[in-house]
């Protein structure tokens, strides 16, 4: 179970975020305290695990870095934010949180 959530976009705050992360580890401990890179393991269901540490979480941090509003999908030619994407996983994650 996690107490705190850390969402983030790797793109322009991954480095805040894992800041962050480390930070509130010895406060904490990591029992109690979700970010991505650390508690999917490869080979489980990212989604799962997301939506599975959502629905137990108290607190849900999301960083947000200076580009993070107007990142594109790297594989879109349309240029379409990320953001207005219904499928995009930050999306998703901040409107799981706020569904509380």
């Amino acid at each position: 179970m996690s107490a705190i959530f850390i969402s983030y976009r790797r793109e322009d705050s991954e480095d805040s975020a894992r800041a962050l992360y480390e930070s509130l580890v010895p406060l904490f401990g990591k029992e109690r305290l979700f970010i991505d890179v650390e508690d999917v393991a490869l080979g489980f269901d990212f989604r799962q695990a997301v939506e599975s540490s959502l629905s137990t979480c108290g607190v849900f941090l999301a960083i947000i870095g200076p580009a993070w509003l107007n990142i594109t999908a790297p594989n879109d030619p349309s240029g379409k934010r990320r953001l207005d994407n219904p499928s995009d996983t930050v999306r998703q994650e901040i409107g799981r949180a706020s569904c509380r």
